[in-house]
């Protein structure tokens, strides 16, 4: 019940996979069953109902999930303009964001293979794999503009890019993909999710940026807009670069490791207020107006508890729910638990239990 005794919580523990076919939950299903068999459908007359949980969580985030396509879009179409202000070449701008959408299509269709699928936290991956692929082609369109410009043709060109990339390309993005592996170690499904989409995605683009790409340009080659404007480039200094390299000058030095102690004395300082966590009540990758954290904010207002709260399931053998080496250790690990710092309170069967005994034993009395 609530502190004001109007509202009143009902729980529904969940299992991850049904246990009778082993189909992994409908987040996105179950989510708009509670919508329309429960909210829409008993919320009426002056009864509001909120849902709150990991499951609806996830089922918002699912529902809105579609909206992404408008931010790869987005994407796509800002990173063509910065590639083709870099290149000046149509071909530049187009065989990079070529290999890396292609890079992120063998992604998914992997997983999809391999049993995965993207969820609510790794939709963010297939982003992921589109930067990465389009910093190693930046690399490929560099070295090929390098050597075309030196006047050998495609064909040369993209064979001693291939020659000069491939080996510190291929050990960075090995390297990218030991970093993700070693999420797996991490023992929370999600993270692990996230590694092996991650490390597929990386090791897809060795084949698309590192083998296809130098491949298309053999064929396609670059402009010569493209060309003369990567010569004039080698030959000339930008101003930025121009300027950072002035602050190495000796009479520029002491000037620029006071500015750079500052900054770091300035980071401490801040740094000490710097906090771990979730920083506002509900869920962070919501609005805070959205209506999944509205609910929660009605559960943190009208109950002495949060909306986290965890479910632990005990399996027993059939029929030894209620044996006495079970429940003490129920009762030993909700005693445990209790005296943990920050959880607010332990119920397990053992404590109704005991209460229905002594309610039965007074009653006798």
């Amino acid at each position: 019940m609530a502190n004001d005794f109007r509202s009143s919580i009902v729980q529904a523990p969940l299992f991850d996979r049904d246990p009778r076919t082993g189909e992994p939950l409908d987040y996105l299903a179950l989510s708009q069953m509670l919508e329309t068999e429960v909210r829409d459908k008993f919320q009426r007359h002056g009864i509001r109902i909120h849902i709150t949980g990991f499951a609806k969580m996830i089922g918002d985030l699912l529902e809105v999930s579609p909206r992404s396509l408008c931010f790869a879009v987005i994407t796509v179409v800002n990173t063509a303009a910065l590639l083709f202000l870099y290149s000046r070449s149509l071909s530049g701008t187009l065989l990079p964001l070529l290999c890396s959408i292609v890079a992120v299509i063998w992604q998914l269709g992997l997983l999809t293979l391999l049993g995965y699928g993207l969820n609510a936290y790794s939709i963010l991956i297939p982003f992921l794999v589109f930067a990465i692929g389009v910093s190693h082609g930046v690399q490929i369109i560099n070295g090929t503009a390098e050597h075309l410009a030196a006047g050998r043709s495609r064909y040369d060109s993209a064979r001693f890019c291939f020659r000069n990339i491939y080996s510190p390309g291929m050990t960075a993005l090995i390297s990218d993909a030991m970093g993700f592996i070693t999420m797996l170690l991490i023992e929370i499904q999600v993270i692990k999710d996230l590694g092996i989409a991650a490390s597929v995605g990386v090791a897809v683009i060795i084949l698309t940026n590192l083998v296809l790409l130098p491949t298309l340009l053999s064929y396609i080659g670059m402009s010569r807009r493209g060309v003369g404007h990567a010569q004039r480039r080698q030959q000339g200094e930008a101003p930025h670069w121009r300027l950072l390299s002035a602050t190495v000058r000796p009479t520029l030095v002491p000037v620029s490791l006071l500015l750079a102690l500052a900054l770091a004395v300035g980071g401490w300082h801040m740094g000490r207020d710097q906090q771990i966590g979730d920083l506002d009540p509900g869920a962070p990758e919501l609005h805070p107006d959205s209506r999944y954290n509205r609910d929660v904010a009605f559960i943190n207002n009208n109950y002495s508890t949060s909306s986290d709260v965890l479910v632990v399931m005990v399996e027993t053998p059939p029929q030894q729910c209620s044996s006495y080496n079970n429940m003490t250790l129920i009762d030993r690990f909700a005693w445990h638990m209790k005296n943990v710092e920050g959880v607010a309170d332990s119920i397990a069967m053992t404590t109704v239990s005991r209460l229905v005994l002594d309610a039965a034993t007074t009653k006798a009395t």
